[in-house]
């Protein structure tokens, strides 16, 4: 089920997390929005990025 709901996150050293739990399978939308100056030109540059990813399944084994 899709529900359009905002995800909080935090940075934990390089790597964007979520704060929250999310369902085994369940389909992530990601928007990144970057800006920043051009340290050569000191113009100002925007970088929207936007990827889909799925959060990990556990997969048991049989011991044996």
């Amino acid at each position: 089920m899709k529900s359009g709901a905002d995800v909080p996150v935090k940075m934990q050293g390089d790597r964007i997390v979520p704060t929250g739990k999310l369902h085994p399978g369940e389909e992530v939308a990601v928007e990144v929005k970057v800006s920043g100056r051009a340290p050569s030109v000191g113009s100002r540059e925007r970088e929207d990025l936007t990827s889909t990813v799925v959060t990990p399944v556990a997969n048991l084994e049989a011991a044996g």
